[in-house]
């Protein structure tokens, strides 16, 4: 092996050595090849829109009444539209009800897992966060998952998502808040409020 080793570096010596002879005697052509390599990084990248919510609320007289919204609203920024419509001046009460569903979708260059997650923000020691009831609804998959507010809600995980979204596809699911009608503890809740945040995470698929 050492040999062979020996052999290649004199004749490279010796073919070096002539090629300074005759580049001593002769021009010879030159030319410089340059290739471009040009990267971009994909990215990730959704919406999240509300496309219908149906309602049970209180109205202006006193009584109960079922209305739905088909406008489609984007809450893929930040807004101060309510995912629920309920405004500041609305009041709940046993009996309430608000389903949104909701369309994400996937704009960007890879595919998506997604989970979805409740952050309780304001309200947590309180009466009403006890007898409020979100529910979690993938319609794809037909996946239900209901608890109590305050006992914290989260669909999916970091490690189990719910779902993989593809590029330039889109998923629908739905989110029913409730207040759940129990006549022994409702008054409980008189004039208390609870706010909390509704996050949906998105990660690159392995």
């Amino acid at each position: 092996m050492n040999k062979k080793r020996v052999i290649i570096i004199s004749c490279l010596t010796i073919l070096a050595c002539l090629m300074i002879i005759c580049g001593s005697t002769f021009a010879l052509f030159t030319k410089n090849v340059t290739t471009t390599q040009h990267l971009q990084a994909g990215h990730l990248d959704l919406t999240l829109q509300r496309e219908k919510l149906v309602t049970n609320k209180l109205q202006e007289n006193g009584t109960m009444k079922e209305e739905t919204n088909n406008q489609l609203i984007d809450f893929t920024k930040s807004t101060n539209e309510n995912l629920f419509g309920i405004k500041e001046i609305d009041k709940v009460v046993p009996g309430s009800s608000y389903e949104a569903t909701l369309i994400l979708k996937n704009l960007g260059d890879v595919a998506i897992d997604y989970y979805i997650e409740i952050v309780i923000k304001n309200g947590e020691e309180t009466e009403l966060i006890k007898q409020l009831q979100l529910t979690f609804i993938d319609i794809k998959t037909n996946t239900t998952k209901s608890n109590l507010l305050s006992n914290g809600l989260q669909m999916g995980s970091e490690t189990e998502s719910i779902g993989q979204v593809l590029k330039n596809e889109s998923t629908k699911f739905q989110v029913k808040l409730m207040f759940l009608n129990q006549e022994n503890v409702n008054n409980d809740a008189f004039d208390q409020e609870v706010e909390f945040d509704l996050i949906v995470h998105a990660t690159q698929s392995i």
